[in-house]
């Protein structure tokens, strides 16, 4: 059984996210998302290992 690696993408912007989702699904990424960070803080505690932040 083949496991995805699973990455949260959090943004403000929607069209961020689509893109990122777009982009990561295509390498077979099990994708999460969300607009607001403490759902994503909340919901998937566990899946954080990289943070990435841009202004």
């Amino acid at each position: 059984m083949n496991v995805k690696t699973k990455i949260l993408i959090i943004d403000d912007e929607i069209n961020i996210i689509n893109a990122l989702k777009r982009l990561f699904i295509k390498f077979d990424y099990d994708v999460l998302s969300t607009t607001k960070p403490e759902e994503g803080k909340a919901r998937h505690p566990l899946t954080v290992r990289v943070v990435l932040s841009g202004y």
